[in-house]
């Protein structure tokens, strides 16, 4: 079991800096690059549920209030569609890769 913590927490740059979401709109959270991930993920063999998976792990994220529990197999699924991933540039898929592993010691402060 693996708990996801601090959803709400916004994704910075390694020099600090915030990053826009998909929209432009609002500063990227680990819940909407995840949710992101998981929406604009493309099953690698057609008819095997991985899309549906993918769709009900992005709204029980969606949903999630601040944190969730995820099992070791859904973990080791959204780590290999955050891996695969081309909507985001590898700040974020590196960001997101460590927020999974539940790995804090490349946070950067802004100064």
């Amino acid at each position: 079991m693996f708990k996801l913590k601090n959803l709400d927490e916004q994704i910075i740059t390694i020099t600090g800096n915030k990053i826009a979401d998909l929209t432009g709109k609002r500063t990227l959270t680990y819940r909407s690059a995840l949710v992101g991930c998981l929406e604009m993920h493309r099953s690698s063999t057609p008819g095997s549920g991985e899309a549906l998976r993918a769709f009900d792990l992005g709204v029980r994220i969606q949903k999630a209030k601040g944190s969730m529990d995820l099992e070791d197999e859904e973990k080791k699924f959204l780590e290999g569609i955050v891996e695969n991933t081309s909507i985001f540039l590898s700040v974020v898929i590196g960001r997101l890769l460590y927020f999974l592993k539940d790995t804090k010691e490349l946070k950067v402060e802004k100064k």
